[in-house]
């Protein structure tokens, strides 16, 4: 029994001293970190990567939406309903030239009189 507990005793010593040396290990990698980081480098990774990552999205997000409005929708006869992209219908002249008062009066041949 005595050999097991020495045993049991050396393996138990030999994993604190092994915790203690990573927690010591981890404890100076973090002070690097926090002495190598300036005020300059914290504002860069807390501020402006989120705005430049959202800026980016964004961008990419008005560039799909140009171009699929000037590709796509204003084509589509309901958005040129609905923001008044509709051109006005175009109305011809009144018959008024030579043409148009002979087929007028074949026209008017053609058609059965009610009297």
């Amino acid at each position: 029994m005595g050999q097991m507990d020495d045993i049991k005793a050396h393996t138990k010593q030999k994993k604190y001293t092994q915790v203690k040396w990573l927690n010591l290990k981890v404890m100076e990698m973090e002070m690097e970190m926090e002495s190598s980081l300036s005020y300059w480098e914290y504002t860069g990774i807390l501020v402006l990567r989120p705005l430049l990552a959202v800026g980016f999205v964004l961008s990419l997000i008005s560039l799909g939406w140009l171009l699929a409005w000037k590709l796509v929708l204003v084509h589509v006869p309901l958005v040129q309903e609905v923001f008044g992209l509709r051109k006005k219908p175009v109305r011809s002249k009144p018959p008024t030239g030579r043409f148009s008062k002979i087929y007028s009066t074949i026209h008017a041949q053609n058609l059965p009189s009610t009297s």
